[in-house]
């Protein structure tokens, strides 16, 4: 006699969001961002980026989010 299959309960998806500043890749981007962060720019230069790259752009500084689930 066959056994019932298990059915495996489904795991909700978890958001993760990339990111990806300008010539980011020089620099090891894009990133997975914790969803806890509150200033973008301050962690960029956290995890490596250069604040003079975010100074020199200026207000045309823009940084490309990459929303996932995984």
């Amino acid at each position: 006699m066959a056994r019932p299959k298990k059915i495996k309960a489904e795991e909700p998806a978890v958001k993760t969001i990339l990111v990806d500043p300008p010539s980011g890749w020089l620099y090891g981007f894009p990133k997975a961002m914790p969803a806890d962060t509150q200033d973008v720019n301050e962690w960029l230069v956290q995890n490596g980026y250069p604040r003079k790259q975010i100074t020199l752009l200026g207000e045309y500084f823009h940084v490309r989010f990459i929303d996932t689930d995984t």
